[in-house]
């Protein structure tokens, strides 16, 4: 099994990121379009001026390396130019719930200018529910709010910068159930993140095991 949780238990150095080779042998399926406006409870628009997070359907992701994996689940997110997210994790409460157990973070051209730090917290009692909720789209152009679930979100003053990553230097895999991290965009233009994920470590294991799979270890 493949195994990308930081232990913070130790002082370990052993880096969280592990990098990967994505062949590249078919069409890449795209990703939605950034939307403009968010949907308040309301019913009126405000413009989207921040990071959105938003779930969305992996099965083209999937394909387009050859996987079938059940009940995993994919996420976009949309970077203004000079934006930072909220320090967050993949779990779909504060207390555990569902936590992913690896993240396959697509490099691309329109994400070269992003950067994932992951997080220590100490201390949990400092980490919060993220108020927004999970994010879904209403259409093309506008996002609205699906309170399913919460993502745990802590404050940067409780947290400890243990490791980064730039999709310059390629594709990903990350562990973001276990390990806290934000995503930065250092650029000037706007830029675009797929991240496929699902909770069984078996589910990476098939994927980088597969003979004519796309995804390989550096």
């Amino acid at each position: 099994m493949i195994n990308t949780t930081y232990n913070s238990a130790t002082t370990s150095t052993v880096s969280v990121f592990r990098p990967v080779d994505i062949v590249d042998a078919g069409a890449w399926p795209g990703h939605p379009p950034a939307p403009r406006e968010f949907a308040n409870p309301d019913g009126s628009l405000s413009p989207v001026t921040r990071p959105l997070i938003t779930m969305i359907n992996p099965r083209w992701y999937f394909k387009y390396i050859r996987v079938v994996v059940e009940n995993a689940w994919g996420r976009v997110i949309h970077m203004p130019p000079g934006t930072t997210t909220d320090i967050t994790a993949d779990r779909s409460r504060v207390g555990g719930g569902e936590i992913a157990a690896w993240g396959l973070w697509f490099a691309r051209p329109e994400n070269q200018d992003l950067q994932i730090d992951a997080w220590r917290v100490h201390d949990e009692r400092n980490i919060y529910p993220q108020p927004r909720g999970i994010l879904r789209y209403q259409n093309s152009f506008t996002v609205g709010q699906c309170r399913v679930a919460v993502w745990p979100q802590v404050d940067r003053e409780h947290a400890q910068l243990i490791d980064s990553w730039k999709m310059s230097q390629g594709s990903v895999l990350f562990d973001g159930g276990h390990n806290f991290y934000s995503v930065t965009n250092t650029g000037n233009q706007e830029q675009t993140l797929i991240v496929l994920t699902s909770t069984r470590a078996s589910d990476c294991q098939k994927i980088l095991d597969l003979p004519n799979g796309r995804v390989r270890l550096r």
